[in-house]
């Protein structure tokens, strides 16, 4: 028995690293806490159980390096930043059991009728709003880890910062979000169709230096895009698919995309001709730009600490439907070239594809 105690032990994620002789009743403190069932709890809370230990009570300072160490060890959740350092979740496992809540197959919805059909909404459309989210949380196994408002309040923050929850500031109703998890629709076969548009349509490409880009950050993706454009509707249901949207950029212009692979594919279309594109055009690459920035760069800092070599975040190709596939080139092709021919030896035109160029800055990540 002891040895497996040991060997237990000594498979923790702390073991052999050094601490404070100050935590140690505070961490007794937190233990005590947890086999009370207290799952959440105001830092100010906190800070006053603390203070019952005297001299070895730690300060302001100490406190938050002890509870930013607990959580990249993943004994607890905080995160030391504005609007979500006011609690602390000293059972993580909690949160967990709070995503049950609206993250769940359909066997385990509610039998209230009320909730059951707000779940499924939610799974029709992936869109829920503050007010059935509250009404979820209502029931007993859930209120139990959040028993007041500003807990409540405190998760939604918390939920958005991990990007589970989207808020969906164009839209007409207030606190709505998106929750791309739950989206399990595929998109249909005829999504990429331009048939009729071909000469209408501009395309672009990333590709991430890695086998397959992740899923949650294919759900940023697709999240924080839904925040910028409308979706398209037809028949009050959005076009909202497992790692693709259709929006509305304007009345003329509509936008396609959709991750495959280690690919994001974005396609570009104007009713009228593609003459009309150039702002759009220009804006869209420069809100992708901004949003493919800050996941890709902590990617490749990961792949680069671990395998000690240089990598190149991603790439970015243009290109225009031809025949039934899209053919792409380098944009330093397009800005060189007055045409380039494609594999299928057909010559086409590059003036349109300049359109995605904007002024670059230092930051970019994507290369051409």
């Amino acid at each position: 028995m002891t040895d497996q105690i040991v060997m237990f032990a000594m498979k923790q994620s702390s073991w052999g690293q050094r601490r404070p002789i100050q935590w140690v009743p505070l961490e007794l403190q937190i233990s005590n806490m947890r086999m009370k069932n207290v799952n959440i709890i105001r830092k100010e809370d906190l800070r006053n159980v603390d203070m019952l230990n005297g001299d070895l009570a730690l300060s302001e300072p100490m406190l938050n390096d002890f509870l930013q160490v607990k959580h990249s060890l993943g004994e607890l959740i905080y995160y030391h930043l504005p609007g979500l350092d006011k609690f602390v979740i000293i059972h993580p496992l909690s949160l967990v059991n709070i995503l049950r809540s609206f993250v769940t197959d359909e066997q385990f919805f509610p039998v209230d009728q009320n909730l059951n059909s707000i779940l499924q909404n939610l799974i029709k459309t992936g869109i829920i709003n503050k007010t059935d989210l509250l009404q979820l949380w209502q029931q007993d196994h859930f209120h139990q880890y959040m028993q007041n408002d500003s807990s409540k309040e405190f998760v939604i923050l918390l939920l958005q910062h991990l990007d589970i929850l989207i808020n969906l500031k164009r839209s007409k109703q207030t606190h709505v979000y998106l929750v791309p998890c739950v989206i399990k629709t595929v998109r249909p076969s005829n999504f990429h169709y331009v048939e009729n548009q071909k000469e209408n349509t501009i395309c672009m490409r990333y590709t991430i230096a890695r086998h397959s880009i992740p899923t949650s950050l294919a759900y940023q993706i697709v999240g924080a895009l839904t925040c910028t454009w409308p979706l398209k509707y037809e028949d009050k249901q959005p076009y909202l698919y497992h790692k693709a949207a259709w929006f509305n950029v304007s009345d003329e212009n509509e936008l396609r995309i959709w991750i495959e692979g280690n690919h994001i594919i974005v396609m570009l279309t104007n009713d009228l001709a593609l003459l009309y594109v150039m702002d759009v055009a220009a804006s869209v690459q420069n809100v992708l730009q901004r949003i493919l920035s800050r996941p890709f760069c902590s990617i490749i800092t990961a792949l680069e600490q671990i395998s000690q070599k240089k990598y190149q975040s991603c790439t970015m190709e243009v290109g225009v439907p031809c025949g039934h596939n899209v053919c792409y080139t380098s944009l330093q092709n397009v800005i060189m070239n007055e045409k380039w021919i494609c594999g299928q030896k057909m010559n086409h035109d590059t003036r349109y594809l300049r359109y995605w160029v904007f002024s670059k800055g230092k930051n970019n990540v994507v290369s051409t």
